[in-house]
């Protein structure tokens, strides 16, 4: 199928990572690829056109917030969508501040919502670069 959207999903348990790439690929949209680490998600995002990053914040060399802002500050201009294992508002509303797009609980993950936050996220974050 041509025209997929490239996205990344950054996750380091297998069985997240498996999970969150099942349901998006039921609907046929999406190339995946899967990173394990944030060396491995940055190397995969300096080398291919990645168009959105779904993203766990606890990997193997990076934890927390600071995994958003590694990626964040590598001003990639792309929509982060951020996969967390609690329901933390306080982490939440930091990410929403600082750039990320939408916020999904792990334990909560259903296709129709996880398709839905990437798709209305690439094009909010079209729009905010087209009107800069």
């Amino acid at each position: 199928m041509e025209n997929l959207i490239n996205i990344l999903i950054v996750e380091d348990n297998r069985l997240d990572g498996i999970i969150t790439e099942r349901v998006l690929q039921k609907d046929g949209l999406f190339k995946i690829q899967i990173a394990v680490t944030l060396a491995n998600a940055i190397n995969i995002l300096d080398n291919n056109q990645i168009e959105a990053i779904v993203l766990d914040l606890n990997l193997p060399d990076s934890q927390g917030i600071e995994t958003f802002f590694a990626i964040r500050n590598k001003n990639y201009k792309l929509p982060i969508i951020v996969l967390s294992g609690n329901e933390n508002r306080q982490l939440t509303s930091e990410i929403l501040r600082n750039g990320g797009q939408e916020v999904i609980n792990k334990g909560k993950i259903a296709r129709q919502s996880v398709t839905e936050a990437i798709l209305n996220s690439i094009e909010r974050n079209k729009f905010a670069l087209e009107n800069k």
